[in-house]
């Protein structure tokens, strides 16, 4: 699926940028590079992963959950950017752990909804 693919482009990436990052700062062409992969693996899933309220709600119901989702992200990225200055004391490379081992836990969480969702269908 296409939630799939997004996912393994954003892991690889992240890991990668893990891996490298040292060797980042003499390499920007490098960084820039795995910086946009990791933004396009993004993209791909957001894209996808945005229209799932339409497929299991009706009505109203899909802009309470779609607003919830962007509540939650919003709530994510502030407790992300505060904790920064205590995680990258040393590096940010565990930044970078942090966000690769995010991804399959997205993924599974995603994966978990989704399959709920067809054993209900196949069920009527």
């Amino acid at each position: 699926s296409a939630i799939t693919i997004g996912s393994v482009i954003m892991l690889v990436s992240l890991m990668a940028i893990a891996y490298l990052l040292d060797d980042l700062k003499d390499q920007p062409s490098m960084a820039i590079a795995l910086i946009s992969a990791t933004l396009f693996g993004f993209q791909f899933l957001i894209n996808n992963l945005q229209t799932l309220p339409g497929d299991y709600f009706h009505g109203k119901n899909v802009g309470v959950v779609a607003g919830m989702g962007g509540t939650t992200a919003v709530a994510g990225t502030l407790i992300t950017t505060w904790i920064v200055p205590v995680i990258t004391r040393v590096s940010y490379t565990s930044f970078f752990i942090m966000g690769a081992l995010m991804v399959p836990l997205a993924w599974c969480c995603i994966m978990f909804i989704s399959s709920k969702k067809q054993l209900k269908q196949e069920k009527i």
